[in-house]
């Protein structure tokens, strides 16, 4: 998504310890304005390779508070972006999908009400899912197995967003990704 919203990508020394550090610093090809980006995955047993744990069902729930935290933990000199795959299989019914949406909308309230708002540490939290290695090898396209997408952004963030319009580029970027176009520019 970072790549998709014009962004080139230097990722951070994984084996350094001596401090906590974003995964990537990305620079804006329109403007040079550099982010932070912090990727978290929710570890789920069965799913891209992860043995620990157990199987999760449709309706589970999506559990990332932790996630979260340790995103907010992070240290940067740039805006800090935090996206955080979710990994939950399709919902069954339009009830857990809202079920899902509704747990984000009441941790990320709870985090506000916690005093992780005034100034919140990142710019904004993004939340994705695909489903799709849930179904191997059934086919994908229904409306239940498509990827979704949820955001919040810091309303006092901790360091000011590089462009107001980050928020959009990122929504932007995961749109394109689920519904590529058409045609595609020669250059």
């Amino acid at each position: 998504m970072c790549i998709s919203a014009g962004f080139d990508l230097q990722f951070e020394d994984e084996a350094d310890n001596s401090t906590t550090h974003v995964e990537f610093v990305g620079t804006d090809r329109l403007g040079g304005a550099k982010i932070a980006v912090e990727a978290k995955s929710r570890h789920r047993y069965g799913v891209k390779g992860f043995t620990g744990g157990h199987a999760s069902a449709v309706g589970h729930p999506v559990g990332v508070r932790g996630l979260v935290l340790d995103a907010y933990r992070k240290k940067s000199q740039y805006p800090v972006y935090a996206f955080i795959d979710v990994n939950l299989p399709a919902f069954d019914t339009e009830e857990t999908y809202q079920l899902w949406l509704l747990e984000l909308d009441q941790l990320m309230s709870d985090l506000s009400a916690e005093g992780y708002a005034d100034p919140c540490p990142v710019n904004a939290v993004f939340f994705t899912n695909d489903p799709s290695h849930y179904l191997l090898t059934e086919q994908i396209g229904q409306e239940r197995d498509n990827l979704w997408f949820k955001h919040y952004e810091a309303k006092i963030p901790a360091m000011a967003h590089p462009s107001t319009d980050m928020p959009k580029r990122f929504l932007e970027a995961f749109t394109a990704r689920i519904a590529p176009p058409e045609s595609f520019p020669e250059n």
